[in-house]
């Protein structure tokens, strides 16, 4: 665990700290409606676009970088294919963003860092809450994985070595539908597990439960690698699947960075941004 921030990192995490609060205040400045909290909600998750593509920023190199790859009608996805030789794993990733909110192309730096390990990365856009169900976002991500399975040869990607993983709200979603193929006797396989400040838990259901009261010792969980900043206010989740985890002696790793806020893994400004997403490519690479 790293003990110092570098000063350039303050800087911008500063900057990013006041940006969100600022937006916090305008949105509580508006009569206090659904709609209006939707529409706040979103205006902050623009915001936080430069974050996420500086301008200007030089982006890794890779062999090809599709922002808008229909996959089917109504869902598009950003694929990155790492140069070299395939073929390569392909990792699914859902992104974050409340389940409400973000689009594919804002990640382009993050993605591109993580397919320049050498992997095939594909980023879905799952339709958004709450005009579309839960339920809906699960197939888009499920049709994802089936369209890479299917696709590979065509992305130079693997089809036996997937890697399935989301970050934020994504990290939720993308474990249910982990839990769930394993759940089914012919639902894909999965090399490893991804979450970077993953909400893995889920939302909690009426009855209490979430995504881990489904976890049973004998459920053939991938290895699971989860990062995420000590001073993310929702690091709780990440904690709380790590205890589960070690409860049922699953291979997980746990890499938590100090002082860093929601978010900060994807911001490609940020020198520690680099260290989080190498030290998870090396994890993946591994498996």
């Amino acid at each position: 665990m790293p003990t110092l921030i570098s000063e350039s990192d303050q800087k911008i995490l500063n900057a990013y700290t006041a940006m969100i609060q600022q937006s916090l205040a305008e949105t509580a400045a508006m009569p206090n409606t659904p709609e209006n909290a939707l529409k706040g909600y979103r205006t902050m998750m623009l915001r936080i676009n430069p974050y996420k593509f500086p301008p200007g920023f030089k982006s890794k190199d890779v062999a090809s970088f599709e922002p808008k790859r229909e996959l089917r009608p109504g869902l598009t996805a950003s694929i990155s294919i790492p140069k070299g030789r395939g073929p390569f794993p392909i990792m699914i990733h859902a992104h974050g963003h409340g389940l409400r909110a973000g689009s594919s192309p804002e990640y382009e730096p993050w993605i591109r860092e993580m397919s320049s390990y050498g992997f095939v990365v594909i980023v879905p856009d799952y339709r958004w809450q709450p005009e579309h169900t839960y339920e809906d976002q699960i197939d888009d991500m499920a049709f994802s994985v089936k369209w890479a399975k299917e696709n590979a040869a065509r992305i130079s990607g693997n089809p036996d070595r997937l890697i399935l993983g989301g970050d934020s709200a994504g990290g939720g979603l993308a474990f249910d539908l982990l839990t769930r193929t394993l759940e089914d006797p012919n639902g894909p396989r999965f090399v490893a597990f991804e979450s970077v400040d993953g909400i893995i838990t889920g939302t909690p259901k009426p009855d209490g439960t979430n995504n881990l009261s489904k976890l049973k010792a004998e459920m053939p969980l991938p290895p699971v690698y989860m990062v995420v900043g000590s001073a993310d206010g929702l690091s709780r989740a990440s904690l709380q699947t790590g205890l589960k985890l070690l409860e049922l002696k699953k291979d997980y790793t746990l890499d938590i960075f100090y002082g860093m806020p929601h978010d900060f893994a994807k911001f490609p400004q940020l020198d520690v941004m680099r260290e989080a997403n190498r030290r998870m490519m090396e994890f993946l690479k591994k498996v």
